[in-house]
């Protein structure tokens, strides 16, 4: 069978998304009932005989996904020679997944090898050799990506967010020991607030919702044609079962924007390749747009559409002291002297190309220059500084240089710094010998300038 036919597969879509996903050799393919799974292996089977590859029915695992426990399994499925064996659950680049499309069953995998990798590097973390400091390092760098792998995915819950935590701070008090109670002599286990103090990091929740909003604003900049772009914007058919709803990707995301104070007010705004994002602080702090726009060798008429969007979004947000547009313009900011007044003199580019024009002029209109004044902004912190430091701590006067201070003893001191300075890089006896006579030479020279002054005085 020719490879043109495989590839025809690659183009077939599910609910809007691909049923083949292949990454190197690791191929996944998707099928709304076990006959199109069926047939699709079929093809992949033949095509891979065609170029001299061989399908591993060892590895090769077939899984029916259903909230529906009670559905019938046929326990394997067979495509020519070859039996491939069903199974709940199974492990795909890294993740496992499971045929409830649960994340439980993959945070726990996770703790379960954080465990496994904690307890091979034990006696490094409880050896006295060792700094604390070099313990967290060893912890931050070893065990902690091993749970933290693909947890920008996770959906967890309150039960799984405490079985991580318990994890975390299993790990630290090992890092920092018991303490002693200066009343009774005795020793006792850290509290977590305690552990949290001195760990001074971000705990392992916080890493995750830092990660998972990382991944986020990196999906939501993806072209169309991307399938995480299509899984983000895609809705599925059909309707959902009786019960409460499970808590989804995008449930967490909003949620762990609004626990750093933005208050989600729209979705993604999209037109072909371009993203803009605007969200507006719930406590009066300021507004946040995060904005992609479109590359250099696009038409300029969705180069006008993005811009025009953005100044609708930046017209949007409420009249905070500030509003901050960021992210990836696409944009090479030359030296001209027109955008000098709003841009500065300095630049990497001589020339802009036509983003960097359009975004220099952008920055330079009348309705960003109103809302937000850096030079008025940091005179007014300049002089609200020396209010406050005058009335609190007053004028420092600095100390005037001593009048016995002459060049003559800045080289001397000069030639002393030097002599350690050599010493320090080659510590040899010569070094040092020398650097020690330099030293008494300097304070014999500093004291008779120092004497002599005060006897003319």
């Amino acid at each position: 069978m020719p490879l043109g036919k495989f590839r025809v597969i690659h183009r077939v879509e599910l609910n809007g998304l691909h049923q083949l996903l292949v990454y190197a050799d690791d191929v996944n393919m998707l099928g709304e009932n076990p006959q199109t799974v069926r047939e699709n292996a079929e093809i992949l089977v033949e095509a891979s005989k065609a170029i001299g590859l061989e399908v591993n029915p060892e590895k090769t695992k077939y899984m029916i996904m259903s909230r529906d426990q009670n559905i019938v399994r046929n326990g394997t499925i067979k495509i020519g020679d070859l039996s491939f064996e069903e199974v709940e659950k199974f492990k795909y680049l890294g993740a496992t997944v499971t045929n409830i499309n649960d994340t439980r069953e993959e945070i726990k995998c996770r703790i379960n090898m954080g465990n496994a990798c904690y307890y091979s590097v034990e006696k490094l973390l409880s050896s006295s050799l060792l700094s604390k400091n070099l313990k967290v390092r060893i912890y931050k760098t070893v065990t902690l990506p091993v749970v933290l792998h693909g947890c920008e995915t996770w959906t967890p819950t309150l039960r799984e967010e405490q079985r991580l935590r318990v994890f975390e701070n299993k790990v630290l008090r090992k890092i920092f020991g018991a303490k002693r109670n200066e009343v009774t002599g005795e020793w006792r286990k850290l509290h977590n607030e305690e552990l949290q103090a001195l760990y001074s990091s971000p705990d392992i929740i916080r890493n995750i919702k830092s990660r998972r909003l990382r991944w986020a604003g990196h999906v939501t900049r993806m072209t169309e044609s991307r399938n995480a772009y299509r899984v983000l914007v895609g809705r599925p058919e059909g309707k959902r079962p009786l019960g409460r709803p499970r808590r989804r990707w995008e449930d967490n995301i909003k949620m762990d924007l609004r626990e750093v104070g933005y208050d989600v007010q729209d979705d993604i705004y999209t037109d072909d390749d371009n993203d803009i994002y605007g969200g507006g602080g719930g406590g009066g702090g300021g507004g946040v747009i995060n904005a992609h726009a479109p590359t250099e060798e696009k038409d300029d008429h969705k180069k006008d559409s993005f811009y025009e969007e953005l100044e609708r979004t930046f017209d949007q947000l409420p009249r905070y002291h500030m509003k901050i547009v960021l992210g990836n313009f696409n944009a090479k900011v030359g030296r001209e002297d027109i955008f000098k007044p709003t841009i500065g003199k300095e630049s990497f580019h001589i020339t802009s190309n036509d983003n960097g024009v359009r975004f220099a002029v952008l920055a330079s209109s009348d309705e960003v220059e109103d809302e937000l004044d850096i030079n008025s902004m940091w005179e007014n912190i300049r002089d609200n500084i020396k209010i406050a430091a005058e009335q609190s701590i007053g004028y420092y006067e600095t100390k005037k240089k001593k009048p016995w201070f002459d060049e003559d003893c800045c080289m001397i001191v000069e030639r002393r710094k030097q002599a350690k300075l050599k010493f320090l890089q080659d510590p040899v006896e010569a070094n040092r010998d020398n650097y020690l006579h330099k030293r008494r030479e300097a304070n014999r020279t500093l004291r008779n300038k120092k004497r002599d002054c005060l006897k003319k005085n």
